[in-house]
């Protein structure tokens, strides 16, 4: 199956994207697709994996965050949690 993903990436994940797949031999989409199936297979796999995984995750998250100027729009404070 082809599936073609849209989505915007910074320009520096986009020159590491090549530099791994170049040193692999392997083109960028196949390399993305062992990404995504890793991240597939460690999603189902042990507790370790899954906390991995979810590590992982978040630290792409703070990255983007991070870069993003750490926006605080919509947000949710700590009064909104615990004073009501």
């Amino acid at each position: 199956m082809t599936v073609e993903l849209t989505t915007r990436l910074d320009d520096e994940l986009v020159r590491d994207l090549r530099e791994r797949a170049a040193s692999a031999g392997i083109d960028v989409d196949t390399l993305i697709g062992r990404v995504l199936t890793a991240n597939h297979l460690a999603a189902s796999g042990t507790r370790e994996e899954r906390i991995a995984r979810a590590t992982a995750l978040a630290a792409a998250a703070v990255h983007d965050w991070n870069r993003a100027g750490r926006p605080e729009d919509d947000g949710v404070d700590f009064d909104d949690l615990f004073l009501r």
